[in-house]
């Protein structure tokens, strides 16, 4: 037989074991209760519970308002509901998404600094002809006489690069490109030694053509803001074409120039100082881009005939806004976005600056296209109000596909599928007017409920509470003079308290419905209350039957039930106490005590904590009962003829020491309970958070790094419990054992290294993974060895749960390659979590050893981020988001409420561990 062939033949046998200890716990609380117990009419208490079985003595048929009403109640809830579809809530929502992205690229660039508005390019004279002098030689004296034609015009243009003729050394100026030379200079020049003239010397210069010099530069887009060009890299710094230079003389003469396409000028001129300006605010300058002072103006001694005098290059840099700014922004308009989202969103609409003025397709465009997709996608069909966060959900379980620079960006989509989730909105309204018309119509269209008796038909059982409708139907049927109560009425009573307990378990406590254990140990705790009842009674017909009525120990099944399972099965086991004693006793004194005296040491014992408390709660419940019982008395045993206080003295007394030994004989008997039924009481936690237990000592011993990390996240899962109202102590007991495995290998874990060689440098990721999964495997053994029970174990089990050993996979990525790579293969061998004390095991796990990861100083790397709330928090989401986003705590039964709780909890416990102190002068 297959295993799928199988799996519905245990869930067979389950059910037919449950069926069977059902009928069991029946029959046999059914024959505690009657055999031995005499049958006989207990008079008629009107307004209160029915003392007896009233059975119809004619047929009648009643009208039933009340069920009539739920009748047509429930047919109205039947119909559903009708809506419309909010198209202008969805272009609302299109319209919001346009509006982030629009602010997203406003807010790249800053404003232009004033003194590139109000600087110009310098003004230059009306004509050009002047040409500096030369200075002064002070090694020669030399005499020319130049002969030259006259020029053809009045100003001397400024030569290009190419345009310039060269003579030899001493000729005369250049001549134009283009032009017809002019004839040849005459030149004479006469030479004397400086040094030696004697005074009175006269030296005559005759004026000398200028040399020329070749000013060369370039103007360019600094993209990465380094002030040099770069022609490498993702995004290469681009020559800028186009672009206005001006030349400037001091006295005035002026040169103008543009730049080539990549972004080099050349100019002649003649030799001397020269300031070379960039027009920074020409037209071919991109928008978004400028250059500062030291660059934009530039003073050039260029002394030397036909030498080269180079300016620095000019950078244009982007404009841009300090990032963290906008971030701020973004975050403060948009709260609901996730701030990796923003981070994401900034730097790609940062580097569309560059991106537009490299013909590059914008990266923000595509995300703004991928979310506009998604919400397309989302409002393609209607989404109701509770139907958002499943929809929200699978956005961001899916992101999309985003191409930025022709390769694939994760963070991307990422960020496309954050902000579709976080503006997705309900599109479906619901039509009030037309649902209320149809639920109407179902309501009219339901006739009268009536019922019908028959003689001899059963009307109410004992110890059930009285109606208008029973009532009318007794007076209709002459039931109030029925016969006595019958055996066989015991068995239906119990039979439909036992089914409709049932129904409430397998509906509301499917973690007791799917333990049969439990429900075995409930169901004899069943027997035994009978079995209590029946004892009750019969002491009573012995010694009176008030002795027999406050001896009964029925709050030694409260501390039982409440201690062995929780408190809510001690509610439950309070109405089976009261239903047993309604039936076995008929009286609604004893009922109401066996109710009270069940439920009083429930809240007492459900909040104990320590061994004192269980003792307080002892003595605390004993008092409480004997106030009960005195009261019980004195309403319903005390008759007009006596005295009331000497029975009310009597029931408290009794009631208090039979409270106490009854405690005592549950205290004493939970270690068998225990043991049989493999459950987990809170004094056996209390035991297992001993710190001497012999498995803490162990891995104190072995590992102690494990030990001190197990010790936090005991802490952490204690408060988060706590918050959500979970068992803080069973959460707390798991944390401490989760990692009981680490000690068969404790220098393979990180925190037990403490600065040393580790071993993992050495191992294939395969390798690694596998020792690191088997520490699931060795703490289930020494969970075994040394008795540690199953609730607490199932810690070791799942605090990974099927969770990704991220740090060997992605080094098994970067090693093998992702096509190489099953993810499958580095993966815990846990299972997911299945209560919430064991969810917040697994989220307190990985937080502890975030927030250590994050805050911890690592020497030699720099100190570590501030742990602030906000940076605290924000490692926590992180946590808590992975472990949704791996589908972890689909089995845990959390809300999103109880997440928040539990987050909050946290950030609270961790803020507190990471306290600030303060720092001592000269120490250390």
């Amino acid at each position: 037989m297959t295993s799928a062939d199988s799996r519905p033949l245990r869930t067979g046998e389950r059910s037919l074991v449950r069926g069977l200890l059902l009928v069991s716990t029946v029959m046999l609380a059914w024959a505690t209760l009657t055999i031995g117990a005499a049958s006989g009419e207990v008079d008629l208490r009107v307004g209160e519970l029915a003392t007896r079985d009233y059975v119809a003595q004619r047929s009648s048929e009643v009208t039933d308002l009340e069920t009539t009403e739920g009748v047509r109640e429930a047919a109205a809830a039947q119909v559903v509901s009708v809506t419309t579809r909010d198209e202008s809530m969805e272009q609302q929502v299109n319209d919001d998404l346009s509006q982030l992205f629009e602010a997203i690229r406003s807010g790249v660039l800053a404003p232009e600094p004033e003194w590139v508005e109000t600087l110009s390019l310098p003004p230059t004279s009306t004509t050009t002809s002047t040409i500096p002098e030369t200075p002064p030689q002070t090694q020669s004296v030399t005499t020319t006489t130049t002969t030259t034609l006259p020029p053809t015009t009045e100003s001397a243009p400024p030569l290009q690069e190419g345009e310039a003729g060269t003579e030899e050394a001493g000729a005369g100026e250049a001549t134009p490109a283009g032009e017809e030379s002019e004839p040849p200079e005459t030149t004479t020049t006469t030479e004397a030694p400086p040094s030696t003239e004697s005074p009175g010397t006269t030296v005559v210069t005759a004026p000398a053509s200028p040399a020329m010099v070749t000013i060369k530069g370039r103007v360019f887009l600094d993209f990465d803001s380094d002030g040099e060009v770069t022609e490498s890299g993702d995004y290469p710094d681009l020559g800028l074409e186009f672009v206005t230079v001006r030349v400037v003389s001091p006295a005035g003469m002026g040169y103008d120039v543009q730049t080539q396409a990549n972004g080099d000028f050349s100019l002649s001129v003649p030799e001397g100082v020269w300031e070379v300006v960039v027009d920074s605010q020409d037209t071919d300058v991109p928008s978004g881009f400028t250059t500062f002072l030291p660059w934009r103006s530039q003073t050039l001694v260029c002394l030397g005939a036909e030498s080269q005098c180079t300016a620095e290059p000019v950078p244009f840099v982007p404009l841009l806004r300090a990032a963290q700014l906008q971030n701020q922004e973004i975050i403060r308009s948009y709260p609901q976005l996730n701030t990796g989202t923003v981070a994401t969103l900034v730097e790609v609409a940062r580097n569309d600056v560059i991106r537009q003025v490299s013909d590059i397709a914008p990266g923000l465009v595509e995300i703004e296209r991928a979310a506009l997709t998604l919400m397309v996608d989302s409002f393609s069909e209607e989404i109701k109000s509770e139907d958002l966060l499943s929809a929200q959900s699978g956005i961001l379980s899916d992101p999309p596909v985003v191409f930025i620079d022709d390769v694939r960006s994760p963070a991307a989509g990422e960020a496309a599928a954050d902000i579709a989730a976080s503006f997705l909105r309900p599109n479906s309204l619901l039509d009030t007017g037309a649902t209320e018309d149809l639920r109407q119509e179902a309501r009219d269209a339901q006739e009268e409920v009536t019922v019908s008796y028959r003689s001899g038909q059963p009307i109410i059982a004992a110890g059930e509470p009285l109606t208008r409708l029973v009532i009318d139907v007794i007076a209709e049927t002459g039931a109030a003079t029925g016969r006595p109560v019958r055996e066989a009425g015991v068995l239906v009573v119990l039979g439909a308290v036992v089914a409709v307990l049932s129904l409430y378990i397998y509906r509301f406590r499917p973690d007791l419905w799917e333990r049969i254990p439990l429900l075995t140990l409930f169901g004899l705790l069943t027997v035994l209350a009978a079995g209590a009842v029946r004892g009750a009674t019969f002491v009573g017909e012995v010694f009176g039957y008030e002795v027999g009525v406050y001896l009964l120990p029925a709050v030694a099944f409260g501390y039982l039930t409440a201690v062995l399972l929780d408190s809510r099965a001690g509610l439950l086991m309070a109405i089976v106490m009261a239903v047993v004693t309604a039936v076995g006793t008929r009286d609604p004194g004893a009922t109401i005590y066996a109710l009270l005296a069940t439920l009083a040491p429930v809240g007492f014992v459900s909040a104990a904590s320590s061994r004192r408390a269980f003792r307080n709660s002892v003595a605390v419940s004993a008092g409480a009962l004997s106030v009960i019982a005195a009261a019980t008395a004195w309403i319903f045993h005390t008759s007009i003829s006596q005295v009331p206080t000497g029975v009310m003295l009597q029931a408290g007394v009794l009631a208090f020491a039979s409270s106490l030994i009854a405690a005592l004989v549950a205290l004493a008997s939970m270690p068998f309970f225990e043991g049989v039924f493999d459950v987990t009481t809170t004094l056996r936690l209390l035991d297992l958070t001993d710190r001497n237990h012999e498995a803490l000592q162990l891995l104190q011993e072995k590992a102690f790094g494990t030990f001190n990390h197990s010790l936090m996240v005991g802490t952490l899962a204690s408060a988060a419990a706590k918050a959500i109202g979970a068992n803080n102590l069973l959460a707390r007991a798991a944390a401490y054992y989760h990692d009981l495995g680490k000690t068969e290998n404790p220098g393979f874990f990180i925190e037990n290294q403490f600065g040393g060689i580790n071993p993992h440098d050495e191992m294939t990721p395969d390798e690694s993974a596998g020792v690191i999964r088997q520490h699931v495997v060795d703490g289930m053994k020494l969970a075994a060895r040394y008795q540690i029970p199953s609730s607490v174990s199932e810690g070791i089990l799942t605090h990974h749960g099927s969770g990704i050993m991220r740090y060997f996979y992605d080094k098994a990525l970067s090693e093998y390659g992702e096509e190489n790579v099953d993810v499958d293969d580095y993966r815990h061998v846990g299972e997911k979590p299945r209560s919430k004390e064991m969810a917040i095991v697994m989220l307190a796990d990985g937080i502890e050893g975030a927030c250590r990861a994050a805050f911890q100083v690592n020497y030699g790397e720099g100190a570590p981020p501030e742990p602030t709330m906000q940076a605290i928090g924000s490692v926590i989401d992180g946590i808590i988001r992975e472990k949704m986003s791996d589908y972890q705590l689909t089995e845990a039964s959390l809300t999103f409420s109880e997440l928040q709780a539990i987050r909050n909890a946290f950030v609270e416990a961790m803020a507190g561990h990471y306290h600030q102190r303060i720092q001592y002068p000269n120490f250390p």
